[in-house]
């Protein structure tokens, strides 16, 4: 985990908002021990978030989010 957190750490200048760092780590997280496809529902739900509203969430996958 201490790997994971500090390559994540790299790229904190990649994103103009905070909640979007934390909401973006723990979706990649969710992804990486996600069982079955990786699809954003997927991810959501083993991140234990299928109960609370999805928006903001799929927003980070809409269109491009990243300053370049």
């Amino acid at each position: 985990m201490n790997a994971f957190s500090e390559l994540w750490n790299r790229t904190r200048p990649a994103f103009s908002q905070v909640r979007s760092i934390f909401r973006t780590r723990k979706l990649a997280l969710s992804a990486l021990v996600c069982l079955g496809r990786q699809t954003v529902s997927g991810m959501l739900t083993t991140a234990g978030r299928q109960f609370v509203d999805w928006s903001a969430d799929h927003r980070i996958f809409e269109q491009k989010r990243f300053r370049s």
